[in-house]
């Protein structure tokens, strides 16, 4: 018998003594099959390691492991008896003896590998993983969902060395970046501000501070400014979730005296911002204050009317404002704060008033001189944004214009304080900042004609980026977000001539293409006028088939476009795992200890692409084809993946794509591992939606990839440097494919379209550690990329997957879902959701004092100061900056060889009151930029104390009920509908009978109004003024415990905004309605100014 076998079964048998309970843990089976025949009288089992087959031997080690798993589980309970403490005992030695042999460790078989995964996952407290089955040569074939995600999960474990990896490859001046070939193109070297702006070649130590990332995507070489920001994940703080919304000194707007809100003035004004060309001018919608008598009442005043005027006596030409109400709505965290629904109110003594043409006095003129005209109808109608050639339909005197409706909502006067702020003028710029811009499309309109004549106007709005969105106009399935849809092609060939002349759009028309725009309005006017079309069905079905095929060929081309991006740059990387990951890591859905997994690998590691000496196990010659398939997702195998389900309709690509889904439990796990960085393929998205670098569009057929077929073998031997690689942007080019750009009415729009990218902020359960990446350092697999991309985009029969949605798709499918449930059970333990929040501000971010520059410069002011003091006297310019330059640059190797960023990060520790991210202090702009943050929720509630400057430091405001300041006007507490929450917290904790009282409180809040809040905030509301005391209050253990009233019922604390309403009525009356629900108490280690009993 082979040493480790012979020691664990002596080990056991001398221990157990042959004598099982009714309560053993050892099962009865497994005991006479394995231990007793072997020194009792039948002496028919013999275990050693080369006599037995490998599920024999897998079988033995895994009823060691189970006996002990089922000891710990007693353990815990409290529950273990003197025999199972024996039985438990004796497991661990005898699994500890088969782990020391080698002859057993080192074993070939899956199933051994397996049984002996779970003795250590036992031995540290986790699961017993099944063993798997085995094909004739004793290896497994887990299929491609399980390798994939395998994948994935030996990713996301190592988080830290591949993020690290990636910071270098942004910086641009590693040889991560540099010193590979084929070279790296996708990066670009960050470069600093300089006298010439941003990005310029500038030198210096001012420049190296203000380092900013050029990777295309990242930022915009046609803008010549950043388009993607990240946050800091190596800050004292990580999240600024929280701190979006901060407005200058909000604070104290928060805190103000009934003396200070008295002087307050609801400021309310509405803007036509005219888009036309690739500027834009804003005119002010002017209520008159006062009646002008000589408009109609006095004197005959002529009335437009469509193609005529006309001279009449009226009641009044004046529009009045009877009120404004907005809120921000959504479904769920990620899209709450982007979905923006208003309603304006207006009254009108006469329909005329509506539609006379005005002339504002406040405007700020840009390339489309307007002049400052505008009507009140513009509320009601929706703009005009295509070319100017192509709004031929309209009226003489009255055309649409490309147009938007921007609100600005705040406060005016605020003169004197009375204690809140440090000084009036404080006071007057806290109101001054104090506004929010909302910029608005038309939705729909009514109108209520009144029994006097007059004429009340009633329009519902919603957010402009929202409408955009679900007008597929930033839909990633289409080049440049389908902004050009007059200039994207829908084949029609197959509709005759005596067809088309009976639908006015195509009259004539005798070209076998037309743009989307006018197929899909042909499509509308045949479904509105069937009886004056011949076979109108069967043209419509033509029509409908046509488009949908311009949207499957397109999305297969969104596809081939994110991996040609990321390929042919050099942004996919590898890494080859050591057999023992390769093993461990195709265990992912059991729930072994995370101790027992490999160690995480290292930078230099990632570097290399995998330990030295490693090959790949799936290279030619190696990966046997009788133990199992290759994926057909794998990076190297993609333009024949793309090749192969390559079709004209969605009916005949879900053939194609079941049959490749057919092949996937076939597949067996390899080492190779391919991956590319999250933020990359936001880049490369974020470029192909405003156009910056997007995709031909075309119709796909198999004819257009034999081309592509051909150039495969270059594409793919790229990564070896072979001659002349050819993308398949070059392929689909020269076949006529073309690339199209919007009309300058929608690009002015999107030029001032900018994402924040927010960090993940999780413990790791195997060490203990909180780790803090931001998501664009996040690795994903590549096959399990593709498979995403493959049930989400292909499979599915949509033609409009908007930008948000793809990536709230893709963060919760891909990260989020993976580290908190689905690797080994959850590689995090705190709770982490997606999130998006959504800003406006007429301020550029780069213009502002949030960023972090690289953290080393007072290294270069301590070198500048102790030379000073040596000279006596100040060091000069020239001198200082040599001084510098000489200090920070080994600095700056340091983080750089260290993977630290060295480039200008979002710092969170510097967003303050009075110190916002997003000011909007100044007057009306011609551009306001809107802010997509894309990030995580995490609740960590051991940061959560309830201490009001260590929560306004993270954006968290405190509120008070019943306080002799603040904002609130009500405050009303409700029962959550968390059933049997009093039950369980009763249960969990001995029965203890105040617990009955537990739940948790829902909070609706009314305020004088304000724009401190938006949906996905935490804010704290403190309720010890109910006298149930402190939130927080919960300390020390029973029978010394001390805790209060509040605390138990789940009254106050932090809560999570879920509704913001607000509304401005005629009568001047601002008022904000908050909704927030219940999350933590918050806790701190004493209860201060209290007797302990």
């Amino acid at each position: 018998m082979a040493g480790g076998y012979a020691r664990a079964t002596a080990q056991f048998k001398d221990i157990v003594k042959g004598e099982l309970g009714s309560d053993s843990l050892v099962d009865p089976d497994w005991y006479n099959k394995w231990i007793e025949p072997r020194f009792g009288k039948k002496r028919g089992r013999h275990m050693n390691t080369r006599g037995n087959s490998g599920g024999r031997q897998a079988e033995y080690i895994n009823g060691l492991s189970e006996i002990v798993e089922k000891g710990y589980a007693g353990n815990e309970a409290g529950t273990l008896t003197p025999t199972q403490q024996d039985e438990f005992d004796a497991a661990k030695l005898a699994l500890g003896e088969i782990l020391s042999d080698t002859d057993i460790t080192d074993s070939g078989d899956d199933r051994v590998k397996a049984a002996l995964l779970g003795a250590n996952s036992a031995l540290a407290g986790g699961e017993v993983p099944e063993t798997p089955e085995t094909n004739f040569f004793n290896r497994t074939t887990p299929g491609g969902k399980t390798v994939r995600l395998a994948q994935q999960c030996f990713l996301l474990y190592n988080l830290e060395p591949f993020s690290k990896f990636h910071r270098q490859l942004l910086a641009g001046t590693s040889a991560a970046a540099t010193g590979v070939s084929p070279p790296r193109t996708f990066y670009t070297q960050a470069r600093g501000l300089g006298s010439r702006g941003l990005g310029t070649t500038t030198t210096g130590p001012a420049a190296r501070r203000t380092n900013t990332i050029q990777t295309s995507g990242y930022f915009s070489k046609k803008l010549n400014t950043p388009r993607m920001y990240l946050v800091a994940d190596d800050s004292t703080e990580s999240s600024i979730t929280n701190k979006l919304a901060l407005k200058k000194h909000g604070d104290k707007i928060a805190n103000m005296q009934s003396s200070e809100i008295s002087q307050l003035i609801p400021r309310l004004r509405f803007f036509k911002v005219y888009r036309e060309e690739d500027d834009k001018t804003v005119v002010e919608f002017e209520f008159s204050p006062t009646t002008k008598v000589g408009m109609g009442l006095s004197d005959k005043i002529d009335l437009d009317f469509l193609g005529a005027t006309q001279e009449k006596f009226i009641r009044g030409d004046d529009v009045g404002l009877k009120s404004f109400d907005w809120e921000f709505v959504g479904s769920d965290p990620f899209t709450a704060t982007r979905e923006i629904a208003a309603s304006i109110n207006l009254t009108a003594q006469h329909f005329s008033a509506y539609v006379r043409k005005r002339t504002s006095t406040n405007v700020k003129i840009g390339k489309p001189n307007n002049k400052g005209e505008y009507r009140f109808l513009d509320f009601v109608l929706q703009p005009d944004c295509r070319d100017l050639d192509q709004r031929n339909l309209n009226y003489k005197n009255f055309s649409p214009e490309c147009y938007e409706i921007r609100v600005e909502v705040g406060y005016n006067g605020g003169g004197k304080t009375f204690g809140t702020f440090d000084s009036d003028g404080q006071f007057q710029e806290a109101v001054n900042c104090h506004k929010d811009i909302l910029l608005l499309s038309p939705t729909d309109h009514k109108f209520e004609f009144n029994d006097d004549g007059s004429v009340d106007l009633t329009i519902n709005l919603r957010g402009r980026l929202d409408a955009l969105m679900n007008d597929k106009m930033m839909n990633v399935l289409l080049p440049y977000g389908g902004a050009s849809a007059g200039l994207m092609q829908v084949n029609i060939a197959n509709i005759d001539q005596d067809q088309r002349d009976q639908i006015p759009l195509l009259k004539g028309n005798t070209s076998p293409q037309i743009s989307l725009e006018d197929a899909e309005n042909a499509v509308k006017y045949i479904n509105n006028n069937k009886k004056n079309v011949d076979n109108a069905d069967k043209i419509q079905e033509d029509l409908e088939l046509a488009i949908s095929k311009m949207y499957v060929s397109n999305k297969q081309l969104f596809f081939a476009h994110i991996f040609d991006k990321l390929d042919t740059g050099g942004a996919i990387h590898s890494y080859v795992m050591s057999p023992e990951e390769k093993f461990t890591y195709t265990q992912w859905a059991t729930d072994i200890a995370l101790s027992t997994l490999p160690p995480t690998v290292s930078l230099t590691n990632v570097h290399a692409g995998g330990t030295p000496g490693a090959t790949r196990d799936d290279a030619v010659g190696i990966l046997d084809p009788l133990t199992g398939a290759s994926d057909d997702l794998r990076a190297d195998n993609f333009i024949e993946l793309l090749a192969s389900f390559v079709s004209p309709t969605q009916e005949a690509l879900s053939r194609e794509i079941t049959k490749i889904q057919n092949a996937a439990p076939n597949v067996q796990m390899t080492n190779f591992v391919s991956y590319f960085f999250l933020g990359d393929l936001l880049a490369v998205v974020l470029d192909s939606i405003t156009g910056e670098d997007t995709f031909a569009s075309g119709e796909i057929t198999k004819q257009t990839f034999t081309s592509i077929e051909r150039a495969a073998t270059n594409v793919q031997l790229g990564a070896l440097a072979l001659p002349d690689p050819q993308s398949i942007a070059d392929v689909l080019a020269s076949a006529g494919f073309k690339k199209t750009a919007p009309p300058s009415t929608v690009k002015n729009v999107l030029d001032n379209f900018r994402v924040i990218l927010g960090n993940i902020d999780a413990r790791l359960k195997a060490t203990g550690k909180n780790q803090t990446i931001n998501l664009a350092h996040i690795p994903i697999s590549v096959p399990l990329f593709n498979e995403f991309m493959i049930e989400n985009v292909l499979a599915k029969d949509s033609d409009n997957y908007p930008f948000f949605e793809f990536v709230n798709h893709l963060i919760s499918s891909l990260v989020i879902n993976t580290l908190g449930t689905k690797c080994f059970g959850g590689l995090i333990d705190t709770s982490t959701t997606t999130q998006t929040l959504m800003a406006n501000s007429p301020d550029r971010i780069e213009d502002t004092n949030v960023f972090r520059v690289i953290g080393i410069a007072e290294v270069a002011d301590q070198a500048a100061a102790t030379v000073a003091s040596v000279t006596g006297g100040e060091v000069p310019t020239d001198v200082a900056e040599d001084l510098a330059e000489a200090a920070e640059q080994p600095a700056i190797d340091a983080r750089d060889a260290a993977g630290a960023s060295t480039y200008r990060t979002i710092d969170p520790a510097l967003i303050l009151p009075d110190n916002p991210i997003l000011g909007n202090c100044r007057e009306q702009q011609k551009d306001v930029f809107e802010y997509l943050f894309i990030g995580t929720q995490t609740i960590d509630p051991e940061s959560l104390n309830g201490e009001y400057d260590a929560d306004l430091r993270r954006g968290i405001y405190h509120i008070a009920f019943g306080a002799d300041r603040g904002l609130v006007k009500t405050m009303k507490f409700a029962k959550t509908n968390q059933e049997f929450l009093p039950e369980a917290q009763f249960a969990s904790e001995g029965g203890l009978l105040l617990n009955q009282l537990s739940n948790a409180f829902d909070v609706s809040i009314e305020m004088v109004g304000n724009n401190l809040f938006k949906i996905g905030q935490y804010l704290y509301i403190d309720a010890e003024a109910l006298g149930a005391g402190p939130s927080w209050a919960d300390m020390g253990q029973a029978p010394a415990r001390q805790r209060s009233y509040a605390n138990i019922m789940g009254l106050g604390g932090y809560h999570l905004i879920t509704e913001v309403a607000n509304s401005i009525s005629d009568s001047g009356v601002y008022t904000t309605t908050v909704k927030a629900r219940w999350q933590d108490p918050g806790t701190r280690p004493d209860w201060p100014d209290v007797t302990v009993i």
